[in-house]
């Protein structure tokens, strides 16, 4: 997780040295076009620290703590990216301080604090393995291994596959928002979509921790299965309401409450429905493959839709993938785990 970690945040602050000003330098590393690996192994580092980051769960909460453990991390990444945000934009947009190029060192020096704070901190990991020969081959095959064990676990391989269906829309819906108001919400400025950023950042923490109190109350599914109808509505509300840039601050609050709330959510369900095993990296590597799927599977099918008809068009595939998630996460059968709430 260190590994990872330090490789994005070094990456990121790499981007500082990057330009697009191509008459003041012939070739070299210092060319925009060559800033792409910069951002791939940012990329990289961010996506696989994540994997780590989320296996720890199981390892220093019980089950009946980790929808609010899980909230609690959302809410203070939530907190954290905000805050980080208004720094960047007060020093590089309304001050003008420093030039814009600063943000990037700024997200590393960020990144690298609070990480080290928590290496720091955190207990060392169970969920270790020796790693013998190939290690890129033997994580392979470690996959393959979850994936075989998974078909056997049945209520764990619904929610897999619940999970790949709803968390395909809600990832669709983070990184096409933005492309959507700008050809879709008439008169909508840079500044609207950096408040709309906002909203859903803060209003995310309140959802995170919304959602975590009611699952306390009637379980996890349902409470999943509550956030997936929002969704729902949201998105029908979107293709025939949002035209105007407060009508796209409307829905940005209503997203920032399920967003937050469901992430932190369908975490928590599902490290509590994972067996008994040492092997919890493994496990949260599917997880994440999952995600990575259905996020590229998401912005194809939207990409797709709007090519051959159009943006606003393309809102009605993440109705139809919400509901699927939404039908096959109600023949989950009931486990103990999943009980634990219910019950008290």
């Amino acid at each position: 997780m260190q590994f990872f970690c330090y490789l994005g945040a070094i990456s990121s602050g790499l981007l500082y040295f990057f330009h697009a000003d191509r008459s003041s330098v012939d070739s070299g590393p210092f060319m925009i076009d060559w800033s792409i690996l910069a951002l791939f192994f940012g990329s990289i580092g961010f996506w696989a620290s994540l994997v780590y980051y989320n296996s720890y769960l199981p390892e220093i909460a019980e089950p009946k703590d980790h929808d609010r453990i899980s909230a609690r991390g959302f809410s203070m990444g939530y907190l954290g990216s905000s805050i980080l945000l208004i720094i960047i934009l007060t020093l590089t947009v309304f001050t003008k301080v420093i030039p814009i190029r600063f943000a990037f060192p700024l997200v590393s020096l960020w990144w690298i604090s609070f990480a080290t704070y928590s290496f720091m901190r955190l207990p060392k990991s169970t969920a270790t393995s020796k790693v013998e020969g190939n290690i890129i081959l033997k994580g392979y095959r470690e996959v393959y291994k979850v994936w075989k064990e998974i078909n056997v676990n049945i209520p764990l391989k619904r929610y897999l596959f619940s999970f790949f269906m709803f968390n395909m829309a809600v990832q669709t819906i983070m990184v096409m928002a933005v492309a959507f108001a700008n050809k879709e919400v008439r008169g909508i400025k840079q500044q609207d979509l950096i408040i709309s950023i906002l909203i859903i950042q803060f209003i995310g923490i309140l959802g995170a921790y919304l959602l975590s109190k009611v699952s306390s109350k009637i379980g996890n599914l349902k409470s999943i299965g509550i956030a997936i109808v929002i969704w729902i509505g949201l998105c029908l509300g979107v293709y025939y309401l949002v035209y105007e840039p407060w009508q796209f601050y409307i829905a940005a609050a209503i997203v920032g409450l399920v967003m937050g709330g469901i992430q932190s959510l369908a975490r928590s369900t599902y490290s509590k429905l994972l067996p008994e095993t040492k092997d919890l990296t493994s496990y949260f590597s599917f997880y994440d493959l999952a995600e990575k799927i259905g996020l590229a599977v998401g912005t194809l099918t939207f990409g797709l839709i709007e090519g051959y008809l159009n943006i606003r068009t393309s809102i009605l595939a993440l109705v139809i993938f919400f509901f699927i998630g939404l039908v096959i996460l109600l023949f989950i059968p009931k486990t103990k785990n999943l009980q634990h709430e219910t019950t008290n």
